[in-house]
């Protein structure tokens, strides 16, 4: 023991700080290994990554920590000399991944925007501990291409829960995916285990972006793209069948029962389609974003002890045309919001006392934030109930005339206001679906004024009813 101090102190005084550093450190298994043409492995224990060299110099993978970034300096400059490392690019910001960065001075650090961030957000927890671990001195948002000696590798993002800046890096000549942290895409049959199936699908998705031939993973292991392709396939078809399960309002056992992806029977990873089935449904997430436009008829029922009160005769309703816009946000199966518009809903008056007579149209304009409910769907026609709070816009047009009281005060008048009144609005829709994405829908609305009503106002009550069309602008599954 007093010999193996010795000898460390001896290295620390001869070879300087770095290498004592390197040397000082337990020495896993480390090698490097060419994987194809100039693309090599090199592994730190039971942790791999990768370069790629070019005649314009060495363009590095993650660099594993820094015992292994200084051993893996030194390897290079021997086995490859005169061919710096020029760029280091990191997968995520990990000690065990990026730590070895530190000891590349003269490299340009790549990772995505967001991993300066969540370093800086370990390094307030535990600054010692993250010392050695470099910022990025340039980075990207979604892909981007580096170019060295006529060799080009791309970092593709990846967004997870649990790292926000991991990223991909592909090797087009070579064909190869670099991927650290993966899913368990290598287990047969697959489990999403820790994962949620919102990070699983985003990872395969951008793997499959990408012409490749084989995965390569942060521990070295391997997949080809056939295998790949097959859980690929079956995961896409399986989700599918569970989320219009989820739409129609099946529960998990009815899912599970009622054999969902049969045809993929002979595929490996069918065994646990039970448990698959339930991963997906119970971490479920679905966003539906809907328009629908359609036309209006509009009922004013007249408020006979207000507007009409103390005139001899007074008329102010009937069915006029107008229209309608809303925006339709639904959360899962059956609850969402509504922001709708009405437009060019109009009301006429007439009023006459002795002496006096008056004429006017009311022009409405109608904003209402509504919820919307609709219970589970059982086939194409669903109803939904909506209610909310409502804003309306009124534009009084018109003319009086006070007989027998002398200009300005008698004589024909114009009417001219604005004002505006809120309430409460609900009512409900029935919607018809012709196709996917494509329904038939028709809105009843009832509003109901509160406070006081302005001028020319005939009611505080009115009733819509219209016929139109619902488009799906988007559908989102997490």
């Amino acid at each position: 023991m007093r010999f193996g101090r010795f000898l460390i102190a001896l290295l620390m005084l001869a070879g300087g700080g770095e290498v004592s550093e390197a040397a000082a450190q337990p020495s896993p298994t480390r090698s490097i290994a060419q994987l194809r043409d100039d693309l090599y492995s090199f592994r730190d224990g039971q942790q791999y990554s990768l370069f790629l060299v070019t005649p314009d110099g060495i363009l590095l993978a993650d660099p594993l920590d820094r015992a292994a970034g200084l051993w893996l300096r030194e390897e290079l400059a021997v086995r490859f000399p005169g061919r710096i490392v020029r760029f280091v690019l990191l997968t995520h910001h990990g000690i065990e991944r990026a730590e070895g960065a530190s000891a590349f001075d003269t490299a340009i650090i790549v990772g995505h925007r967001d991993y300066n961030s969540a370093l800086s957000a370990s390094r307030r927890v535990e600054p010692d501990r993250w010392r050695f671990v470099r910022d990025v001195k340039a980075d990207y948002h979604e892909r981007r291409a580096i170019n060295l000696g006529g060799r080009t590798v791309e970092l593709i993002h990846v967004p997870a829960a649990r790292s926000p800046e991991a990223t991909l890096l592909y090797f087009p000549a070579e064909r190869i995916v670099f991927a650290v942290d993966p899913p368990p895409v290598t287990t047969v049959p697959f489990a999403f285990d820790a994962f949620t199936s919102n990070d699983v699908f985003n990872w395969m998705h951008a793997v499959a972006s990408v012409n490749f031939e084989t995965v390569v993973f942060g521990n070295g292991e391997m997949i080809s793209r056939a295998e790949f392709a097959a859980l690929g396939e079956y995961l896409d078809a399986l989700r599918t069948a569970v989320v219009a399960g989820y739409e129609k309002g099946e529960s998990l056992s009815e899912l599970q029962g009622r054999g969902l992806v049969d045809a993929y029977s002979g595929n490996p990873h069918f065994q646990k389609r039970t448990e698959q089935t339930g991963a997906l449904y119970r971490t479920m997430r679905l966003t539906r974003a809907d328009v629908s436009v359609a036309g209006m008829a509009t009922l004013s029922v007249r408020n006979p002890s207000g507007y009409c009160s103390s005139f001899s005769f007074c008329s102010a309703a009937g069915a006029v045309p107008a229209a309608s816009a809303a925006v339709g946000l639904t959360f899962g199966r059956s609850s969402g919001i509504v922001g709708e518009m009405t437009f060019n809903a109009q009301t006429w008056s007439s009023r006459t006392r002795p002496s006096f007579s008056e004429e006017v149209a009311l022009q409405q304009t109608r904003i209402a934030a509504l919820f919307r409910y609709s219970p589970a769907r059982s086939g194409k026609l669903t109803y939904a109930a909506v209610g909310g709070v409502s804003a309306t816009l009124g534009y009084a047009r018109g003319m009086n005339d006070l007989r027998g009281v002398l200009i300005p005060f008698g004589g024909r008048h114009e009417v001219n206001s604005a004002d505006s009144n809120t309430g409460l609005t609900g009512g409900l829709n029935i919607t018809r679906t012709v196709r996917d994405g494509f329904a038939l829908t028709v809105p009843i609305r009832v509003t109901q004024m509160i406070g006081d009503l302005p001028n020319y106002w005939p009611s505080r009550f009115d009733v819509q009813i219209g016929v139109g069309v619902n488009v799906r602008v988007l559908r989102r599954v997490r």
